[in-house]
């Protein structure tokens, strides 16, 4: 299984940004460096999900496959004071969907699509899941067994949500 570093690696060798084949986008990524322990740990005083500390540890905050024309495609990796704040606002407005433990982790551009660390799922397959704004728990998608699979599909996808076209 490839680490979260070995997968924005390969985001890293895209280059100049590409224009998507079918589409009238150019696409780009933005990688930050990885985050301090500290700054995580200031954002999550009480502790966070090991696959997050992962994520910050190999970057603070990524735009993947952003296009960079229009701002309407793309997947914002959140650096851990964006995530406290995106899955406080989830919570707050969506407490029925909200399991103890879940975190967003990214969010989409130009939707409200969102992704969670769920560790309180008892399938392992359900742990992340892809959250269409409107849709209820049951009927989130899971969209892979670790972040760095998930991270590593959407790349081989093109920026496409894969979820979707594998129903």
């Amino acid at each position: 299984m490839p680490t979260i570093q070995k997968v924005l690696a390969r985001y890293a060798t895209w280059g100049m940004p590409h224009p998507r084949p079918g589409y009238e986008l150019v696409l780009d990524h933005v990688i930050q460096p990885a985050a301090a322990r500290a700054e995580i740990e200031r954002a999550w005083p009480d502790g966070v999900d090991e696959r997050a500390m992962e994520l910050w540890l190999a970057t603070r905050e990524a735009e993947l496959f952003k296009d960079i024309e229009y701002g309407q495609w793309g997947m914002h990796l959140l650096p851990p004071e964006a995530s406290v704040e995106r899955t406080r606002e989830w919570r707050t407005n969506r407490p029925e969907d909200y399991y103890e433990g879940d975190l967003v982790i990214a969010t989409f551009i130009g939707d409200q699509d969102f992704i969670v660390l769920s560790p309180g799922e008892e399938n392992p397959a359900y742990q992340i899941l892809a959250v269409p704004e409107m849709y209820k728990r049951d009927d989130w998608y899971p969209v892979g067994p670790s972040l760095a699979d998930v991270l590593d599909r959407f790349y081989d996808a093109m920026g496409e949500k894969y979820w979707e076209r594998d129903l």
